[in-house]
């Protein structure tokens, strides 16, 4: 992880754990995500990132590697919920699943309305999105890179 984000971490208040275990993405993640390698070097040794409330948080390879347990939050909660909204709709769940096909969660906050961002991994844009309707977002930066300059920055406030 970087050196300027650590000390934004810190300065923020974040809670951050770091690892020296090698993580693997599941094979289900690589198989539908073409993952940004600027985001994987960014949180490969990254056990641990939350808010002090621990109710924003980066999404780690843990996160994606982990076994859903009732009560916690997992990595694609927003899309299972979009899906659980479609009940019985066929087009509208092809219609969530095609989006979340190609935007890939990379933080979550369930601190107010629950919302989002991910990387769109066919433009490498970081979008945000917001309940109810997680699927409408917009971009809030070109790249990954300019996501973290812009949290940096104060740009984006997390």
């Amino acid at each position: 992880m970087d050196k300027k984000f650590i000390d934004w971490i810190r300065k923020n208040d974040w809670k951050l754990e770091l690892t020296d275990e090698n993580f693997n993405l599941p094979e289900s993640i690589i198989e539908r995500y073409t993952v940004s390698k600027k985001w994987l070097n960014f949180i490969s040794n990254v056990k641990n990132c939350t808010n002090s409330e621990q109710n924003k948080w980066f999404l780690t390879i843990n996160d994606y590697s982990a076994e859903y347990d009732e009560g916690s939050w997992g990595w694609n909660d927003f899309e299972m919920m979009s899906l659980q909204a479609a009940e019985d709709d066929t087009e509208w769940q092809e219609e969530i699943t095609e989006f979340w096909n190609t935007h890939f969660p990379i933080f979550l906050d369930i601190e107010g309305d629950y919302s989002y961002y991910a990387i769109d991994t066919d433009s490498g844009e970081v979008v945000q999105g917001y309940e109810p309707e997680f699927e409408e977002c917009y971009t809030v930066a070109e790249t990954f890179e300019d996501f973290i300059a812009k949290i940096l920055d104060g740009e984006i406030i997390l």
